[in-house]
């Protein structure tokens, strides 16, 4: 999922691998904790970015 779109929202997680929006809150923040994602808090709704894949991707 990430490979494709390397920012995404909880509803995204929830609509691509369908689990709940705790679950998915959960999975991000442990993405988050060990380094794959980064919180783009300044976004509405919340975004997570995973700023290496977008890095290695550009040109």
């Amino acid at each position: 999922m990430l490979f494709e779109t390397p920012a995404v929202q909880v509803s995204d997680v929830v609509n691509r691998i369908g689990i709940t929006d705790a679950a998915a809150r959960n999975l991000l923040r442990q993405l988050t904790e060990i380094g794959v994602l980064r919180e783009a808090a300044l976004c509405y709704p919340t975004a997570w970015i995973a700023a290496e894949l977008i890095e290695v991707s550009s040109p």
